[in-house]
């Protein structure tokens, strides 16, 4: 279904929300906050980078392991010994190029993590907020809402 990463950044956005109930802000700062790591979670999760769909971290690490790599250059053309002449060059086929719509560099995993998966660590956050909210005087204030 998904990877064990897409559940690892899912479940640290959903940690890092809860952990977002104990600053000391007002409980809708607290929500935005605790929201907006969320969706940033959930965002990381999906992520896919490049041609090849790889997530950020194997991108990175690929990117990073080629900067190391050791290049050669040739600045120079070597000198050849005179060679008899060889016949005409076949003509290459142009390069395929790929066409615009189907590269794009950040792609979004929707088909490999899953719609259930995101919306059942949302509502499990929002949920966890919502009884928070209703224990520090949030049935109050409905409360005060029916009120004649």
């Amino acid at each position: 279904m998904f990877l064990g990463r897409d559940a690892f950044w899912l479940g640290f956005g959903a940690v890092l929300a809860l952990i977002a109930l104990f600053i000391p802000l007002p409980f809708f700062a607290r929500l935005t906050v605790g929201i907006l790591f969320l969706i940033l979670g959930m965002a990381i999760a999906l992520m896919r980078v490049g041609p090849d769909r790889l997530p950020p971290e194997q991108w990175l690490i690929r990117r990073l392991r080629y900067l190391r790599a050791a290049r050669q250059y040739t600045y120079y053309k070597p000198q050849s010994s005179p060679q008899p002449p060889s016949p005409p060059p076949v003509p290459e086929p142009p390069p395929r190029t790929p066409e615009p719509s189907s590269f794009k560099p950040v792609q979004w995993a929707w088909d490999d993590i899953g719609y259930s998966s995101l919306i059942t660590v949302a509502l499990a956050v929002l949920g966890v907020y919502l009884v928070v909210w209703l224990y520090q005087g949030g049935a109050a204030e409905i409360a005060s809402l029916f009120k004649p």
